[in-house]
This record gives C-alpha cells, structure tokens and sequence, in this order.
C-alpha cells in the first residue's frame, strides 16, 4: 500500500479515522520519516485556519496534493531553525505562486460566505401568509422551508417562471450542488425579474463555493459599481478580501 507523503492518508491518521493497520503504517512514517512528519505538523497548522474539514480537504485535494513532488523538494532542501515549520513554509512558498497553484478563497473569506448562505433565503410573502400546499410551488416552498433542498430543487423542475427559477437556483446552492445553481440563477430571465439584484448576489455566492474566483470578482464588482444594489457593502467587502 502506498502510504509515503500521502496527504489524505496522513490527514486522515489524525483525525483518527482509519483502520488499524493502515493507522499502524501511518504512524511509523510519522515517527521514521520527518518529512512525513512535517506534512502531519503543517496539516495541524492548517486545521486552524479552516472553517471545517471539508474546506481543508479541499484545499489539500485542489492544492497541496497538485504539487507534492514541489513541496517534498523544498521540504528537504531548505533548512529552517525550526524543523517542524519547513513544511508550512513550503505551503507559503507555493500558495504565494499562482503559476503552481489554484486559487482557493481564504478562511476568511469562506467564513463570511457561509455566513451569507447559512441565513436561508425567505419563501414567498403569499406563501407565507397562506400556507397552502394543493399546488406544486406551494409543495417545493414546504420542503425548501424544512431544508429538504434537493426535494425542493426536483419540485421545481417543470416551471421556468423567474420565481421558480429562482428557487431552484437557491435551492441547488443550499444543497451545495453549485454548478446547478450557477446554471439556474445565471438564466437570462432573471435579469429583468423583480429577483434580479437577489439572483446576482446569490450566483456570485455560488461562484465562490464552486472556486470560480474570476467570474466571483467581475460579480463583486459590478454589484459594487451599482452602488443601490442591496448587498454593495458586503460585496465590497468580499471584493477586498479576494484582492489581498
């Protein structure tokens, strides 16, 4: 089994989820190989600085693993007072080269972004004060009320009026299905519907989730340049943070 610089594996090893033997194998490495054991220490590092695991595994599949024999070379190659630093220097170096990486939104940016889609979007004013349920819309409005998003998205499928679109576009974000919210809040009909302002800022959110940072800014921006936009101080915001 193949376990040497293996950064899953590795990651996987500290989050004590693996099986015995392969945690056996990991954890010799780590004690025999001190690169090994400075990829464990900078993955240590790097846990604090994410949201949550899965950002970090991301990062690590997007990134870091693209590059292993690079960061391995520098690794070894460059000495360092403190050893156990050498690996997260080698992150740095390589992060700071845009030529060797793909971009990956900040931890902080990532915070406030999931800050944004965690406050679920409002149902309808006429649903709300209804609460019927004998129409398909009124059906899909209950299961994206319950966060049964998916159920929702599916729901919505048949109608291509520029609510449904809407929904279907914010249900697909909720569910983390991105590319299909892109799809659905891109469509040309919401441009000139009373959801306009609401589409674009929540397609620039999906921009973001799905790391399609070039398309994210020229959003940003041209929310930021319509200064009535309702989201032009967060936009702004974001905007700063991409650009640092």
């Amino acid at each position: 089994m193949e376990t040497k610089y293996n950064f899953e594996l590795i990651k996987d090893f500290l989050d004590g989820t693996l099986d015995v033997n392969t945690s056996n194998q990991i954890s010799s490495l780590i004690k025999q190989d001190e690169t090994a054991r400075d990829i464990a220490k900078g993955i240590l590092l790097l846990k604090n600085k994410f949201d949550n695991d899965g950002e970090l595994e991301a990062y690590l599949n997007k990134t870091l693993s693209a590059n292993l024999d690079l960061i391995v070379e520098k690794t070894l190659t460059e000495k360092s007072t403190f050893p156990f630093l050498k690996i997260a220097a080698a992150f740095v170096l390589i992060a700071v080269s845009t030529s060797l990486l793909i971009q990956y939104p900040s931890p902080t940016l990532n915070k406030l972004v999931n800050e944004e889609i965690a406050v679920v979007y409002q149902v309808p004013p006429t649903f709300r004060d209804s609460g019927k349920e004998s129409d398909v819309f009124s059906q899909a409005m209950v299961a994206y009320s319950s966060g049964e998003f998916l159920q929702a998205a599916e729901l919505l499928k048949a109608d291509e009026s520029s609510q449904v679109i809407f929904y279907r576009g914010l249900s697909y974000l909720y569910a983390k299905e991105y590319d299909k919210s892109i799809e659905q809040l891109s469509k040309h009909d919401l441009i000139k519907s009373r959801y306009k302002e609401q589409a674009r800022w929540y397609l620039t959110l999906a921009y973001l989730k799905s790391n399609n940072i070039d398309r994210a800014k020229e959003e940003l921006q041209d929310i930021v340049e319509a200064s009535n936009h309702y989201k032009t101080e967060r936009a702004s915001e974001l905007l700063d943070l991409l650009s640092e």
